[in-house]
């Protein structure tokens, strides 16, 4: 400090009589007037410190009630885009399976030989559209 005059603010943590730490701020400064006589400080930091700590921390809890957020809304955009691809494969699916249907009503007047056949490749064909379900 003799040399320059002046002493630069520094942190420092001290223990309390009770055990607990203090972190302090220490800077120092002499007259330019009268090199032998001068001005020092000593702050006490703690409650600095703790209201940071409360930041850091109120921060955090932001930061995760964003993240959760932003997880529900993943999760709200692809319960949405499943309800959508179910309506777009059920909506072909009814067709055929109404299509089936007529087909066997079709069938059961009674017409050429061949409609055992059909009538199970539509059954079957019914039971598989059933299962895609």
């Amino acid at each position: 400090m003799r040399a320059t005059g002046s002493c630069k603010p520094f942190e420092k943590e001290y223990f309390r009589r009770d055990g607990s730490r203090a972190p302090i701020l220490i800077a120092g400064a002499l007259f330019e007037w009268k090199r032998d006589e001068g001005v020092a400080f000593v702050i006490d930091m703690t409650d600095r410190k703790r209201a940071e700590e409360k930041l850091r921390a109120s921060e955090q809890r932001l930061l995760d009630a964003q993240m959760q957020l932003a997880h529900i809304t993943r999760v709200t955009t692809l319960g949405e885009l499943t309800a959508s691809i179910a309506h777009e494969v059920n909506q072909p699916l009814a067709a055929v399976v109404n299509a089936a249907a007529a087909c066997l009503r079709w069938l059961d007047r009674g017409t050429p030989t061949w409609t055992k056949r059909a009538a199970l490749w539509i059954g079957s064909s019914r039971k598989a559209i059933g299962r895609v379900r």
